[in-house]
């Protein structure tokens, strides 16, 4: 009985792509974001569609860095709705800044513009973009954070003293 549980779980999850930054080949040091072969993760799509999101529209990528620290730690999984990229003040969107993703908190701005806020803001302040900006330096919202993995790492820490 449990074993078919367990086949009827599987069988509700869906697999979302994985995404990286991988070296452009239009410039030294430039990054496009590409899809990871063969790297997926598999989500419940039963929470999915409660959320109201569509599996078809999502990602995966990986926080890179600790500003959004505490709260999302480097290393991270990200769960993307691509099909959100409305700005809700306050709310947590994957970004493509010029090829590199970023992950804020997001805060519109008078006449298009937008406010980044890291969650680590004692170590990074605000960034505030015009909507000049936004399109000179291909700012590009890629969409709403709906989950994030973060293993407790701080244990694993101590165990190395």
């Amino acid at each position: 009985m449990v074993i078919q549980q367990t086949r009827n779980v599987l069988r509700g999850d869906v697999e979302i792509q994985i995404y990286t930054e991988v070296e452009s080949t239009h410039g030294v040091g430039k990054t496009v974001l590409s899809e990871a072969p063969g790297q997926k993760i598999r989500l419940p799509v039963q929470v999915l569609q409660t959320m109201g999101i569509d599996p078809k529209n999502c990602m995966c990528v990986a926080m890179v860095g600790n500003r959004m620290a505490d709260k999302i730690q480097d290393g991270s999984i990200l769960g993307v709705d691509r099909e959100l990229t409305q700005v809700i003040d306050g709310e947590i969107y994957a970004l493509e800044h010029g090829g590199i993703l970023r992950v804020r908190y997001l805060y519109r701005m008078p006449n298009g513009g937008l406010r980044l806020r890291s969650h680590n803001d004692a170590e990074y302040p605000d960034e505030l973009f015009s909507a000049e900006d936004i399109d000179r330096e291909k700012i590009r919202i890629l969409g709403w954070i709906f989950w994030w993995s973060t293993l407790n790492s701080r244990r694993n820490a101590m165990l190395l003293l």
